[in-house]
């Protein structure tokens, strides 16, 4: 009886929130298991369809095809679709009224910004559709860590999980679907220790976080020596899930943890599976591309930006955009049975490197596989201030021993030679205005 009024609220919510997304997962949960000639067949033949739509009803993509001789019949393989340009932030930005379908009312556009932790926001429209099968796809990645659809699940986040809605709507919102939410913005000690009550009362076991947010709780909650919080499974999104947040979550809560990524500008997303060696591209919704930075597509275990075109996504339709998100490539097909594509790893966004005095890129994954097995530091953030200075910021366990913050700051004075190296140790770490945590800033690039 419980599940069957949690599944009715779910219709309540598609209707709330003017999507299908109960009838994109049923479909999500058959297609996943189509072979991978199939899921190509199909893949391939909602990208020509959006391809003729763009160049018949979206200004910008018919003068950008006509200026580059494309036309979408001629469009017969891969090679001839990466014939088209990549799309950008700023191209966005300067032709913001010919990215818009001249029907754009027909597909019933719904307003969504960026959280701009790079820059100025993005402004864009996602359609029906494609907002349907974003949620669809949560959906599925919950379910695959055993949720039902309407079981209560704790919402440990910030703007860019939660919709803009009045307080009252959000209400609502979040009763329908059965969310106990919690603000990433407010993580204190007592705030938390109220959580925990709140999460014991309300019987919630998944957790949809933030990675950092549900690192931090995880710590509360082991320092605390909390022990009867019975989630069984944790989600995190919206930052890079490093090694030793995971390590840390999973021990706490005593279940799996599932990683998702979700670009929603550019239609891309890719899910952990209960095999955990990759993350599975969203083939129904998205076309996803991992380029390098001479242009070439990138390899088996190579590193690339990747480059996403929404399928689904008509009013706003986003083809062949840089999401500005660092990816590795595995071409290996997934033991869970799955033939959606991999993604090794999502390593962070494209502007998350130092740049040495000597011109080498540097990325953030450098420190935190330095910093991950020394038992006293608890998070980091790094900050390059010019071509001369690097800040390093280390949240402690415990007062660390003077010896090894020497140690720490001779290895980065090798790493990156002639430059000015400040280690400063510190209880509080910034946050983005959406309350999301970036581990590196290169404000030269700013």
């Amino acid at each position: 009886m419980i599940r069957a009024v949690n599944r009715s609220k779910l219709f309540l919510v598609d209707i709330f929130r003017k999507t299908n997304a109960l009838k994109f997962y049923h479909e999500f949960l058959k297609t996943q298991w189509l072979s991978y000639e199939q899921i190509k067949k199909m893949q391939w033949e909602k990208l020509i369809k959006l391809l003729h739509h763009a160049y018949k009803n979206v200004p910008y993509f018919h003068k950008l095809f006509v200026e580059n001789d494309i036309h979408p019949h001629d469009i017969k393989s891969i090679n001839d679709f990466r014939k088209i340009p990549v799309l950008t932030k700023d191209i966005i930005r300067e032709n913001f009224e010919d990215m818009l379908s001249k029907n754009i009312k027909i597909f019933k556009p719904y307003k969504k910004s960026t959280g701009g932790s790079t820059g100025k926001p993005l402004i864009y429209f996602m359609d029906r559709k494609s907002r349907s099968a974003q949620w669809a796809t949560l959906y599925r990645l919950w379910h695959i860590g055993g949720w039902n659809p309407g079981e209560k699940i704790v919402y440990l986040g910030g703007t860019s999980l939660f919709p803009s809605l009045a307080e009252f709507k959000k209400g609502i919102y979040a009763k329908l679907n059965n969310w106990l939410v919690l603000s990433a913005f407010h993580m204190s000690d007592y705030n938390m220790q109220q959580w925990v009550n709140e999460i014991r009362r309300s019987g919630a076991k998944f957790m949809y976080s933030y990675a950092n947010s549900a690192y931090i709780l995880a710590n509360f909650i082991k320092d605390n020596n909390i022990k009867d919080i019975p989630i069984k499974a944790v989600f995190t999104t919206c930052e890079p899930l490093l090694p030793k947040y995971r390590e840390t979550i999973e021990n706490v809560f005593s279940c799996d943890v599932f990683d998702f990524y979700g670009a929603n500008d550019g239609g891309g997303y890719a899910f952990e599976c209960d095999v955990h060696k990759g993350l599975h591209c969203v083939s129904e919704k998205c076309f996803i591309e991992v380029v390098k930075e001479d242009g070439a597509i990138a390899g088996d275990g190579e590193i690339g930006e990747i480059v996403s075109t929404d399928l689904l996504n008509y009013a706003m339709p986003f083809i062949r955009y840089k999401v500005e998100d660092l990816a590795i490539v595995d071409s290996s097909l997934c033991k869970c049975g799955r033939s959606l594509p991999l993604l090794k790893n999502i390593i962070g966004r494209s502007h998350d490197f130092i740049t040495s005095k000597h011109g080498d890129k540097v990325h953030g994954f450098f420190f935190s596989y330095m910093f991950q097995k020394i038992n006293w530091i608890n998070q980091f953030y790094v900050v390059q201030k010019n071509d001369e200075e690097l800040s390093v910021y280390l949240k402690p366990n415990y007062n660390p021993p003077p010896e090894e913050v020497k140690y720490i700051e001779s290895l980065l004075k090798r790493k990156f030679t002639g430059m000015q190296i400040e280690i400063i140790i510190t209880k509080n770490l910034p946050k983005t205005s959406g309350s999301k945590f970036r581990y590196v800033i290169n404000k030269t690039l700013s």
